[in-house]
């Protein structure tokens, strides 16, 4: 049992498909002797190309937009792509989320720079701050609850589960309406200098769909690019059942 516990302590530091034990180019070798594609290994992930609605060109009115379409969002659901940098680590993971106003989350990790993160389960809300999860793989059985302050919890670059969803990356650029500017060149795109909750980044940006909502978050230090996050297939006001919200 003592020769457990620590590799029970190593499943829950991966389990939520945060954290990152160096920079990966490729996943492991599957059992069958093939290798998984190799995920992107920096900021490769591309804008959307989205087309401009009528507020597109101008700011005021694109945050305006943006500002009408949140407050009609009740849930949603969809695919991400996740990526950030932290020195020479870097995270990279496929994830699909579904999302309930307030602050209820479920996060599935489809696939991960590492074997183990494939396949695990998470709820989380941002309220409570609690967590539960479950490894992917032959580990599934395996239950972990805590708090998102938890090592596991947390990205590479040490930012907890309730900077960076949906709801609270969407917050933060709408904290300060006016200080929304438009990205230079960026179509469709909104840009915050030194967003609050993310301490020595130099800008925030949101690439907003034609519905105006966010479906590509970035964030630079010192002019790099460290953290991408890509929606894909986001549906709008799904019905999610509670249970969805449990493990």
């Amino acid at each position: 049992m003592s020769r457990l516990l620590p590799f029970i302590a190593l499943v829950a530091l991966v389990a939520t498909g945060c954290g990152s034990s160096g920079n990966h180019a490729s996943l492991d070798t599957g059992s069958d002797g093939g290798t998984t594609p190799s995920l992107p290994t920096g900021p490769t992930i591309p804008q959307p190309n989205v087309p401009g609605g009528p507020a597109a060109g101008n700011a005021a009115q694109l945050v305006q937009a943006f500002q009408a379409a949140w407050g009609g969002v009740k849930s949603l659901s969809g695919h991400y792509d996740f990526w950030e940098k932290n020195g020479s680590e870097t995270e990279i993971a496929k994830v699909d989320v579904w999302f309930q106003k307030p602050g209820s989350y479920r996060l599935e990790v489809s696939d991960a720079t590492e074997a183990i993160k494939k396949g695990s389960k998470s709820v989380f809300s941002t309220r409570t701050r609690k967590i539960s999860s479950r490894p992917g793989g032959a580990l599934s059985f395996v239950k972990l609850d805590g708090t998102l302050d938890d090592a596991r919890s947390k990205s590479v670059r040490g930012y907890t589960l309730d900077q960076t969803d949906y709801a609270t990356q969407v917050g933060v650029l709408l904290a300060n309406p006016a200080a929304l500017k438009l990205a230079t060149g960026k179509a469709n795109t909104l840009e915050l200098a030194k967003p609050a909750k993310y301490p020595g980044i130099d800008a925030m940006r949101v690439t907003l769909d034609a519905r105006n909502l966010p479906v590509y978050f970035e964030m630079t230090e010192r002019g790099q690019v460290i953290h991408t996050r890509k929606f894909t297939k986001l549906n709008l006001n799904p019905t999610i059942s509670s249970d969805k919200f449990t493990l």
